[in-house]
């Protein structure tokens, strides 16, 4: 992971656990183990670094929305194909139960008939 990413994964941390206005560049380099100096190098200020980690963040929690969708078009892929199948299975078993509906239809008829 390069040292950019980390920064910015350790600063998210850090905001939604103590709160942007807490945290200082102090407390993430020293978290990090780095001088401000290199914190700097990647960063212009609190507010670039702010923007950046919300930036991951929203990136983070596109990706796993995307995620959930697909699961859930997926699964309604499943359960269309599933009622197609299903709903082609009664069509031919409806035709089934008709012809046979018809033939006992008929013989109440033609035995109605002959009282």
């Amino acid at each position: 992971m390069s040292q950019e990413i980390e920064i910015i994964n350790k600063a998210t941390e850090l905001f939604f656990q103590y709160g942007v206005r807490s945290v200082t560049m102090d407390d993430l380099s020293k978290d990090l183990g780095i001088s401000k100096k290199t914190l700097y190098q990647f960063v212009q200020n609190k507010s670039d670094l702010v923007k950046k980690a919300l930036e991951n963040f929203m990136k983070t929690q596109r990706v796993e929305i995307d995620f959930i969708l697909n699961q859930k078009k997926q699964c309604y892929r499943r359960d269309s194909i599933y009622w197609q199948n299903k709903s082609k299975k009664f069509k031919k078993n409806t035709s089934f139960f008709n012809v046979r509906f018809r033939k006992i239809l008929s013989r109440i008829v033609a035995n109605s008939a002959g009282l």
